[in-house]
């Protein structure tokens, strides 16, 4: 079912699943990133979604950064990259990439789990850690790294990466350290111990990962504003990192779950 969306987007639901259940019941997913990306993005600005799925980050930075900005959006499932793709050509956005690659620590190829339809966000390179989510089918996928493709697209700029990839965050990193050192942009990604540890990582060293980078991390607290991260006990399933010694913006230390 396609209704209004936020900005003058329109977006495409499929009602079987929890992310479209979730934004045709209120329009909003994960309500406390998108909050977060709003307070990022400005006019020509380069957003990197990495675990795109069907699109909500992307349509929203899409309509953020306007026509000077780019939005890269990688989405390695078939299924998941054919809905993103039917969104933006829905809103006719010619600002967005969409690769249909997965990103890791280094190039090769890996196995996708693609969950069954009732959760699209659990697809994973690892293992399926939701007692409620079952496998679908099974798919190879090439696997680059970020930096290769930032090489490949000439990147002049980098301003928000968001990662949401079931457990291969760290690897994500890993493989973006180059443009995570020349271009320090703003991270929003997922931080679930039991997902990490299925791709031999976990919350501590992924953690330790951006703090080495020189990133400070903050997890969203109760009221939905980001709260710093004290070694590294994570209280919230997503984190906010910025280089060392930039504020958050004002409107995520001022606004509440809402």
């Amino acid at each position: 079912m396609t209704t209004d969306w936020y900005l003058g987007l329109k977006f495409n639901h499929h009602l079987a699943g929890d992310v479209s259940f979730c934004t045709y019941v209120n329009g909003r997913y994960e309500p406390n990133e998108m909050c977060a990306v709003a307070g990022l993005l400005r006019p020509g600005m380069t957003f990197v979604d990495v675990g795109a799925n069907e699109g909500l980050f992307t349509l929203l930075a899409s309509r953020l950064i306007g026509p000077t900005g780019a939005v890269h959006a990688f989405e390695p499932s078939p299924r998941e990259a054919g809905r993103l793709a039917e969104n933006i050509d829905l809103n006719g956005l010619a600002n967005v990439r969409v690769h249909r690659v997965a990103l890791g620590a280094a190039q090769g190829t890996a196995v996708l789990h693609v969950a069954d339809v009732e959760h699209p966000g659990h697809n994973t390179l690892g293992g399926l850690v939701y007692h409620e989510t079952k496998q679908a089918y099974s798919v190879d996928v090439p696997v680059l790294t970020l930096d290769q493709v930032a090489d490949q697209e000439g990147f002049e700029r980098l301003d928000l990466l968001k990662i949401d990839v079931e457990g291969s965050e760290t690897a994500v990193l890993k493989g973006a350290q180059g443009v995570l050192r020349r271009f320090r942009p703003a991270l929003l990604t997922e931080a679930q111990d039991e997902s990490l540890r299925h791709m031999g990582s976990s919350v501590s060293e992924l953690v330790e990962l951006l703090r080495k980078l020189d990133y400070a991390v903050w997890a969203f607290g109760e009221s939905g504003r980001p709260e710093p991260v004290i070694d590294d006990k994570v209280s919230s399933l997503n984190i906010i990192c910025l280089p060392q010694g930039t504020d958050l913006p004002a409107a995520l230390i001022s606004r509440g779950t809402g």
